[in-house]
């Protein structure tokens, strides 16, 4: 394996956390709306809940923007 693919393979399994402020801004809608669609099933649930803090993977997101932001079709 090259240097180049190890570092690739690195920064996969370290996948970053996004907060909610920085998902609403990807999603361009406002927390209350996001928790909403979370509530509702539109947006996928945290994949980490410390607390009362809620972080999703950029893999998530990415998943959920791919997709059309619609579940059904991922």
């Amino acid at each position: 394996m090259k240097p180049a693919e190890k570092t690739n393979a690195n920064c996969e399994a370290l996948d970053r956390l996004l907060t909610v402020k920085a998902v609403c801004d990807v999603l361009c809608t406002t927390d209350r709306s996001l928790r909403r669609w979370v509530h509702l099933g539109l947006v996928p649930p945290p994949d980490v809940r410390i607390g009362r803090n809620l972080r999703w993977r950029v893999s998530t997101i990415r998943k959920l923007i791919d997709a059309g932001g619609n579940r059904e079709s991922r």
